[in-house]
């Protein structure tokens, strides 16, 4: 069974399933490595399907009815979701998203209904608006680690210095002369 704000979508052999994006980046380049960046925690979402016999219109008209639903803002609406697989995934407020499709089911004299729900204000969402200076640590304490490949193209090199000698960290020996020489260069 599903409801949206305590109103069951009426349907028969509702099936519903849920995806959580677990996003990264590839990070190998061209090289056969493996090593992905994580970028973030999405939301959730539900993947909706059910049939609704002809003679049953009137479920559909309802469905749609609550699909192009707006609320003041003209946004779509927000919904309390009630199902088992919405709640072992800690799914508590949806928003339809995507596409409602409807296809005649022609020898089964009903239609083939899909949809789907994504999370509103997920838990990764709410976090970060709790703490949006979290986000930004997590950014400004990465580093890159390596050596300055060959040269600049058509700079002096002071990027790569002025980089070192701004950062919190202090300089190592041989980061120190390297530094020494590099301003007796300039």
């Amino acid at each position: 069974m599903l409801w949206l704000d305590g109103k069951k979508i009426q349907g028969h052999g509702l099936r519903v399933s849920a995806a959580l994006p677990l996003a990264s980046e590839d990070m190998s380049g061209n090289s056969s490595a493996t090593p992905k960046a994580e970028t973030g925690d999405k939301g959730k979402s539900l993947s909706v399907s059910l049939q609704i016999r002809y003679q049953d219109a009137t479920w559909l008209s309802d469905l749609i009815a609550l699909a192009e639903g707006k609320d003041g803002n003209q946004e779509r609406r927000m919904f309390a979701v009630q199902n088992r697989t919405a709640q072992a995934m800690g799914i508590k407020q949806v928003k339809f998203d995507g596409n409602l499709d409807v296809k005649e089911a022609d020898r089964l004299r009903a239609w083939e209904v899909s949809f789907t729900l994504a999370e509103y204000r997920s838990t990764p969402e709410k976090v970060e608006e709790r703490n949006p200076k979290a986000a930004a640590r997590k950014v400004s304490s990465q580093t890159a680690t390596g050596t300055v490949a060959g040269g600049t193209s058509g700079g002096t090199g002071a990027a790569a210095s002025g980089a070192t000698a701004n950062s919190a960290e202090p300089l190592s020996g041989v980061e120190k002369v390297l530094k020494w020489l590099d301003d007796r260069v300039k």
